[in-house]
């Protein structure tokens, strides 16, 4: 995973620090925002675009997990991977996220998980 540009979007500030560090430690390089249009902002600062998104499912305000993908994807105009990560453990939010045929991690998420998938999500 080293090197990987990872775009991570959570508006828990305590899940952002663990994440971050977390990926950091794997070698990503990880650009971090709390809102849809945070992430915009900071990945335009950073020049180029993501290898993967990982989004909480629920966001305070309007964008939820899928919303940001999408608006990051059309954004970039490419279809990046991405994983969508949820402590909302219901039926319906599987659902939802099954159709848009994005993986769905629960939290707290372990890393030996998030870890495989990001390196399966990214292999070319």
């Amino acid at each position: 995973l080293n090197g990987l540009h990872v775009a991570l979007v959570d508006d828990d500030e305590l899940a952002v620090a663990s994440t971050v560090g977390l990926l950091e430690s794997w070698g990503c390089e990880v650009t971090a925002a709390d809102t849809q249009a945070g992430i915009l902002e900071a990945l335009q600062a950073a020049a180029s675009p993501p290898d993967i998104i990982l989004s909480d499912y629920q966001i305070a305000g309007t964008a939820d997990g899928l919303e940001i993908v999408r608006q990051l994807r059309q954004h970039f105009g490419r279809p990046i991977p991405a994983v969508i990560l949820s402590g909302d453990t219901s039926t319906a939010t599987a659902g939802i996220v099954q159709q848009a045929d994005i993986p769905l991690l629960h939290k707290p998420v372990r890393p030996a998980k998030l870890r495989a998938l990001l390196q399966r999500k990214t292999q070319v």
